[in-house]
């Protein structure tokens, strides 16, 4: 029987505690503290190592060419604006993705409506600016109107 060699409670080898770990550093550290406390210790440096790159691949794809974020001050409110603009980065741009007739007729209703919209808005505009001109004594030709024969005969 081999016997063990004693070591008395007041050595310093008998009293070795493991350092505490550290969770791990870069994009994935945000992440992991909304993990239970056991799952960042779980994880091999692998794992690790894939989890950053995916992180900071995901960031480098979420800039806008255009990115405007605002607040705006309205009757004691404060409303939150954004206007982001840029490459579709969320469906494949190959052509692979099907014709889908719902998509189709709602791309077909939207142009309609804002067709019907900039045709609404624009005999208004012409009425107000042509009153505008006349109240204000702009002669654009000399003569008289042309609307005048239409309406004076």
């Amino acid at each position: 029987m081999a016997e063990t060699q004693y070591k008395p409670f007041w050595s310093h080898e008998a009293a070795v505690t493991p350092a505490p770990r550290q969770l791990p550093k870069g994009p994935i550290a945000e992440v992991l503290h909304y993990v239970p406390d056991d799952v960042p210790f779980s994880l091999s440096a692998h794992q690790i190592d894939v989890l950053n790159e995916a992180l900071a691949r995901r960031r480098r794809q979420r800039k806008h060419a255009i990115d405007y974020r605002g607040r705006i001050n309205w009757f004691g409110k404060r409303y939150y604006v954004s206007l982001l603009a840029g490459p579709e980065l969320r469906w494949p741009t190959d052509g692979t993705r099907e014709f889908c007739p719902q998509r189709f007729a709602l791309k077909v209703g939207s142009i309609t409506g804002l067709y019907m919209l900039a045709a609404a808005l624009v005999l208004p505009i012409l009425l107000l600016a042509y009153l505008l001109k006349s109240f204000a004594g702009i002669d654009l030709l000399d003569g008289p109107s042309l609307l005048h024969e239409l309406f004076f005969k």
